[in-house]
């Protein structure tokens, strides 16, 4: 708990910085001094006042119209400061729920297809759809490829390796009901690009020459 001499020392240093560094300077004390936050802009608010204030001799009536307006700048300061403070939570809430079941529904979303994204990707089509049922062993995969689906579906690099990291989707048809597939969920990304007919040569050599995220 700050006595009331910490404080005053810590408005008086904070008034003559807002003189000249303004909102600034504002934001940085407010993030140093996170307990004396609605004292700050109740400063900030009469100070701001008072700068654009011509002088004018002092009547009780205009004292009660300065104070009324006082009170209202201050208010405004803080719902400011709330605004942008729930604004920031929000984005990082979205953010941590920005989370993907598959990548269909987000490349039709950004206007592509399978077919454009392995283009881009210097994949083929079988391999993207691989991607998108994680039909790959996460580890086998560069994290470069990581980065190009982060930057052509406009999200964070996190969440494509995260989705990557899911169970796999076993295509449906591919086996009986009462009985488990014999054949691996998952394939090594390298092999996939080494007996892919529709890879280019250039292609293969291209995302074999990047070591996998294990390697990294």
């Amino acid at each position: 708990m700050r006595d009331m001499i910490e404080v005053e020392s810590i408005m008086n240093e904070f008034l003559a910085d807002f003189e000249t560094g303004g909102d600034a300077v504002l934001k940085q004390y407010a993030d140093r001094y996170p307990d004396l936050i609605e004292e700050l802009y109740e400063r900030a608010g009469l100070a701001r006042m008072f700068n654009f204030m011509p002088e004018v001799e002092m009547t009780p009536e205009k004292e009660v119209s300065l104070n009324l307006r006082a009170s209202s700048i201050v208010q405004n300061l803080l719902y400011e400061a709330g605004a942008t403070a729930t604004s920031q939570a929000d984005a990082a809430k979205v953010e941590e729920k920005a989370e993907l079941e598959n990548l269909t529904g987000r490349i039709v979303e950004v206007g592509e297809s399978f077919e454009t994204i392995g283009k881009k990707t210097r994949l083929s089509t079988h391999i993207v759809r691989k991607l998108n049922k994680r039909q790959i062993t996460p580890e086998t995969i560069p994290k470069r490829l990581f980065q190009l689906f982060a930057e052509l579906l406009s999200l964070p690099f996190e969440v494509i390796e995260r989705f990557s990291t899911g169970p796999p989707v076993i295509s449906s048809g591919s086996y009986k009901a009462d009985s488990a597939p014999k054949f691996p969920a998952q394939s090594d990304f390298a092999d996939l690009i080494k007996y892919d007919p529709d890879l280019s040569d250039e292609d293969k050599e291209y995302w074999l020459s990047i070591p996998p995220a294990s390697e990294m």
